[in-house]
């Protein structure tokens, strides 16, 4: 699977997400951000992320910008 995410310092929000093959949108991109969760409160973000159903580009841009406004 070839994809390319890019998302600017300056503008989280701003995601561009290039794939050359369809990303489920449930599957693989929380599949790699999950990898890298450590904290019991990026879980409860993915969990509730997971639940709205969203696409993967929404998707993306959700899981950022709750993980920026979450407290560490």
């Amino acid at each position: 699977m070839n994809y390319d995410v890019y998302i600017p310092v300056h503008s989280p929000s701003r995601v561009v997400v290039r794939a050359s093959t369809y990303i489920s949108a449930t599957g693989s991109i929380l599949g790699i951000l999950a990898k890298h969760i450590k904290m019991t409160q990026d879980e409860k973000i993915v969990q509730q992320v997971r639940d709205l159903n969203l696409g993967p580009l929404a998707l993306l841009v959700e899981l950022i910008r709750r993980h920026k406004t979450s407290p560490l």
